[in-house]
């Protein structure tokens, strides 16, 4: 059972921080080259938000779940904590984006905000 909790929770980290990449990258070239917020923009971020959300309750029952040293333990809050920020950027540029009819404006805040979240969902894996 922990061997498939651990497994789904590596998948969805995966594509998590994979969309949020390409989210960035598309929104980057999107805002350079002037093109159109498409529907397949909306779908991909919408999938990133979801895909966050997942992977924080995931973490979340990976902490409270199993038992942690001391040191464990600081590290998990860390992890969590990171988790957290990057989840309110995303949801603050999901929200912006939303709101704007601009689509410079979305592409620039997307960038911004889902740039910022998937480094940090890089940064609290990699630390």
């Amino acid at each position: 059972m922990e061997e498939i909790f651990l497994t789904a929770r590596m998948t969805v980290t995966i594509l998590t921080l994979a969309a949020g990449a390409i989210l960035s990258l598309k929104s980057i070239l999107s805002f350079f080259s002037g093109l159109k917020y498409s529907e397949f923009d909306n779908v991909l971020a919408q999938f990133f938000i979801v895909a966050v959300y997942i992977q924080f309750a995931l973490e979340l029952i990976n902490f409270f779940g199993s038992t942690h040293t001391y040191e464990e333990s600081f590290e998990a809050i860390e992890h969590i904590a990171l988790i957290i920020v990057a989840t309110a950027c995303a949801q603050v540029g999901r929200m912006i984006s939303i709101k704007s009819d601009d689509d410079l404006v979305k592409f620039r805040f997307r960038t911004i905000f889902y740039g910022t979240a998937t480094l940090l969902l890089l940064y609290s894996y990699v630390l």
